[in-house]
């Protein structure tokens, strides 16, 4: 059967616990992360199988609304992003450090996913939405070509590259910078 994920991102903490209690009343979907996220939105991440995620975005889009900031769902994502998004990676090149930074998490995660398919490079750290004012954060390291080619293969998706708040490559980058994010 095959697996997907829900990313719904609510304005309203408490209708997003409302939406998500009513999913999980109805479906039987893995919760991945339910949490409130700056600046006092809610952040919900979902897997199971295809039909139960769609039914599960579309209950959260239905019940939300206008309280809906964004929600998609994401096909066959790597699962190698939800491994980066509970800790840092330490990075095996650092030849370039490609830093996105979006202006919501549900967008950093398709990037993640879609930097991850895209170029040889190694995703080490995804932040989603606290202490950075409910924005995203994906960091990832290679050589310089790659990176570039990461970010370079984002800026060309209209649809993501609107989501993008500001992006930077840094050649050969400092420990110190690396431990930073």
């Amino acid at each position: 059967m095959k697996k997907s994920v829900g990313l719904i991102e609510v304005s309203s903490i408490s209708k997003g616990i409302a939406i998500l209690d009513d999913i999980v009343k109805r479906l039987e979907v893995d919760v991945l992360v339910a949490r409130s996220i700056c600046p006092g939105k809610y952040m919900i991440l979902l897997q199971g199988n295809t039909s139960s995620v769609r039914i599960a975005v579309c209950i959260g889009d239905e019940l939300g609304q206008k309280y809906i900031t964004k929600s998609c769902i994401i096909d066959n994502i790597n699962t190698h992003i939800f491994s980066v998004m509970k800790g840092k990676i330490e990075p095996e090149n650092m030849d370039a450090l490609g830093v996105i930074e979006t202006k919501n998490v549900v967008s950093s995660i398709i990037i993640a996913d879609i930097v991850w398919d895209s170029s040889d490079v190694e995703l080490i750290k995804i932040k989603l939405g606290n202490g950075i004012g409910g924005k995203g954060l994906l960091a990832f390291t290679g050589n310089v070509s790659s990176v570039k080619n990461a970010i370079e293969h984002c800026k060309s998706k209209d649809e993501v590259y609107q989501t993008i708040f500001n992006c930077q490559i840094i050649n050969y980058p400092n420990i110190i910078t690396i431990n930073s994010i």
